[in-house]
């Protein structure tokens, strides 16, 4: 019950002074109205706290590569994928620029077949898409969790090759490989072989929730509706296939997160753990501390919306009180004047983006590329190996959640 009974007490008074038949009866009724109101404020409030709770919540996912000779993972970890299981392949530890480059080199091997035979042969280091499937596999659970923070910062999926020989029916299988290594100092330095992408999530299948049967819900005139209620822990969230084919709401409370539906089943339910991070490499944090700007009205607005981003120094322990650094801004254009031929517009191929319109686009944000205005944000070059990286990172995320605008970002040389 609300602590201001003033509405109350006024209410009942008048009852009292009318010189109304059956004043019992009304004074009850007067009762009952007020205290389901109270109720319905009462449910309100605590369904927008535990909205609050969801959609603050900052994903704090960390990626890196773990040595195959190593066969204890860090605990809270997990591998990223099976893709990286196999023998011709590694990563490259690189700048993107300097991974392009690499990209259009041919290479020299050697190997020995099952007689013992050394035979030469050229190779080639192609970049890989293979563990960006389980990296948009996050994406489907920040959409049905409506989580607004940044997801996953992974650098390091751009980075997975393969190794192919430029001969296409040299056959490397049951054969011991000496990819000479040597010939090329920079290759030498940036490949990581043996090694896998691990990260610290865990997604597991089959998750089993204690079902609710409640009255039928008037807005979806159904005669029955059903209550999920799934135990998490904060860090974690859940995933469902028939989504699309039902209507839902999912609210996020304390150790818990409800479904309710007309579904009495939810299809391959999945859950999502996210454990605290052992160390900073490919680390990433987003303030949320202060509320998001709803629109970009000013430059200001730009400023506070991209110094939320902190990326995390190479070597830098994770107990160290370090909480990372901020991107600077050099200047923000939002005409074609000011751009020039030293300028490095930052951007993926496209098979390697960021998932983009992955979150809810209202109708009125949503506009033609026609009469979307540019603003092209040009950040320091520090000379960071990750600079690139993190420029396509925020401008990804920009397009997603202000996407009245066609955001470019990048650096000048």
């Amino acid at each position: 019950m609300r602590k201001d009974n003033d509405f109350r007490n006024r209410l009942l008074e008048m009852i009292d002074k009318s010189d109304m038949n059956n004043k019992d009866v009304w004074t009850d009724v007067a009762a009952a109205i007020l205290e389901y109101e109270d109720k319905k404020y009462s449910d309100l409030s605590g369904m927008l706290n535990k909205r609050y709770l969801s959609d603050n919540n900052n994903w704090n996912i960390h990626v890196l590569l773990h040595d195959n000779a190593n066969r204890d993972l860090p605990n809270g970890y997990s591998y990223v994928s099976e893709a990286d299981d196999i023998r011709l392949c590694g990563y490259l530890d690189c700048s993107y620029e300097v991974s392009k480059e690499i990209y259009h080199k041919t290479f020299k091997g050697c190997c020995k077949d099952a007689n013992g035979e050394k035979v030469s042969f050229e190779y080639q280091l192609i970049q890989s898409d293979a563990l960006l499937y389980d990296e948009r596999m996050l994406y489907k659970f920040a959409i049905l969790n409506e989580v607004e923070v940044p997801v996953i910062y992974a650098p390091l999926f751009r980075r997975f090759v393969e190794i192919v020989p430029v001969d296409q029916n040299f056959d490397l299988d049951n054969k011991t490989l000496d990819l000479d290594l040597e010939q090329d100092a920079l290759l030498n330095k940036v490949l990581k072989l043996n090694c896998r992408a691990i990260w610290n999530v865990m997604i597991s299948d089959n998750i089993n929730s204690d079902k609710q049967e409640i009255k039928g819900d008037v807005r979806r005139l159904t005669e029955m509706v059903y209550r999920h209620v799934f135990s998490v822990s904060d860090n974690s969230y859940i995933l469902f296939d028939n989504k699309r084919s039902c209507e839902y709401d999912i609210l996020r409370g304390e150790n818990e997160i409800i479904v309710t539906t007309e579904k009495d089943v939810l299809d391959n339910v999945k859950k999502l753990v996210i454990n605290q991070p052992l160390s900073r490499r490919f680390k990433h944090s987003f303030d949320t501390s202060i509320s998001l700007p709803e629109r970009v009205r000013t430059e200001s607005d730009i400023y506070n919306i991209i110094n939320r981003f902190k990326f995390d120094a190479k070597d830098v322990q994770i107990n160290s009180g370090y909480d990372g650094d901020s991107i600077r801004i050099e200047e923000i254009l939002t005409s074609s004047v000011g751009i020039d031929n030293n300028i490095v517009i930052c951007e993926y191929d496209r098979r390697y983006r960021y998932e983009e319109n992955y979150g809810i686009i209202t109708p009125d944000k949503a506009r033609s590329k026609a009469v979307r205005s540019m603003i092209r944000v040009i950040f320091v070059n520090d000379a960071n190996e990750e600079l690139y990286d993190r420029i396509v990172y925020i401008m990804s995320w920009l397009r997603n959640h202000y996407p009245e605008f066609d955001w470019e970002g990048g650096y000048r040389k």
